[in-house]
């Protein structure tokens, strides 16, 4: 079983989803596990953070602006404990 993961690999990424889009962003989202998703305060928006691989955020992000999400933020992952 590998247990180590090379943290280099992978991003944070965090987006902001209109709340009518919001389920089909999840299904688009990469799988690795499920992101955190909370409800953005007096909006009909949700702010949704989640990890996935950096050869992956190159198309992702396009298609997420395609989906009408906002303020995209990709950030490097200090740490990965599977």
């Amino acid at each position: 079983m590998k247990t180590e993961i090379n943290q280099r690999e992978f991003l944070n990424l965090m987006v902001h989803v209109p709340g009518e889009k919001l389920n089909r962003v999840l299904k688009f989202l990469p799988k690795a596990k499920l992101p955190t998703v909370r409800k953005i305060a007096g909006e009909n928006w949700y702010h949704i953070l989640t990890f996935c691989k950096r050869v992956e955020v190159r198309e992702l992000v396009p298609k997420l602006k395609k989906l009408g999400c906002e303020d995209i933020v990709e950030f490097p992952l200090a740490k990965l404990t599977p």
